[in-house]
């Protein structure tokens, strides 16, 4: 029974995995721009929170050093800085880390490395990066999506483990343009509550003892048309050129005065575990 559940684990995972085609480092490549665009609007409140909560545990200290696996555009690895010694991120693209790199000497920010490496394929011990990590942290990362990578964050870390996931995720507008566009809400990597619990019977079965915590968080957003179509084409994932010009008339009929409002609501889940 034990092994047909961690069979089933492993299952999930991998069916929710996210499709980037061929090369995912050319998926997300063209993408950088819209997905830098998009957070620098949102998600601020919720990265605020996991700070406090990591703090409040003492899980980050002056003294700590911190590996973000899939760093993107470093918004993550950015807050981290301000508070620990150390930050390494790491990310499949270089146009995702250009733009960490462009926000970190925007902020002065000197303690803060940027690593170009697909995690599935990193060795460890060729990096050096055995046990040398006092936290390692995950966001919303594609390649967190095997029983291998779970144990390689295990390895990289000498402290804990921390996975940041939205297992759900409200927005009326997003249902609205989903809706005209005809796009399965499936597909959408924030409204996936399996995959965090199977992460998490994941790390169980694999011995270690995992705690998930979870955030409920409202947002009021506001967009130009423009920055609309690049905060939901993150979202909707891979799209037709018919359907990026669809959606760029849904939006100039949605907007009021040139701008979008949006009142998105989430439940973020934060999957820790000591990695020792």
């Amino acid at each position: 029974m034990k092994d047909d559940k961690k069979e089933h684990s492993q299952q999930v995972i991998e069916s929710h995995r996210y499709d980037f085609g061929k090369d995912a480092e050319a998926f997300w490549d063209t993408r950088a721009e819209q997905f830098y665009r998009s957070t620098q609007k949102s998600g601020k409140n919720q990265i605020e929170s996991l700070m406090k909560f990591l703090l409040e545990r003492n899980l980050l200290q002056e003294s700590s050093s911190l590996l973000d696996v899939g760093c993107g555009t470093g918004r993550h690895a950015l807050a981290y800085a301000k508070k620990v010694r150390a930050v390494v991120g790491t990310d499949i693209s270089a146009g995702m880390l250009d733009y960490a790199q462009k926000s970190s000497r925007e902020e002065d920010i000197k303690n803060l490395q940027f690593v170009k490496l697909d995690w599935q394929q990193a060795d460890l011990k060729l990096l050096q990066w055995t046990k040398r990590f006092d936290f390692v942290f995950s966001s919303m990362c594609p390649a967190i999506e095997s029983k291998e990578s779970l144990l390689k964050m295990s390895e990289a870390s000498k402290g804990y483990c921390l996975i940041n996931r939205f297992v759900q995720r409200k927005d009326e507008v997003g249902d609205r343009l989903r809706e005209h566009l005809q796009v399965d809400a499936h597909n959408d990597p924030h409204n996936k509550r399996e995959k965090a619990l199977a992460i998490f019977n994941e790390l169980w079965s694999l011995g270690y003892y995992p705690e998930i915590t979870y955030l409920d968080a409202q947002e009021e957003l506001f967009f130009t048309a423009k920055e609309a179509v690049a905060h939901y084409t993150m979202r909707l994932g891979t799209i037709t050129a018919a359907q990026q010009e669809e959606m760029e008339n849904f939006f100039q009929k949605e907007a009021e005065k040139g701008m979008i409002h949006l009142r998105p609501s989430s439940k973020a889940a934060w999957i820790l575990w000591k990695a020792d």
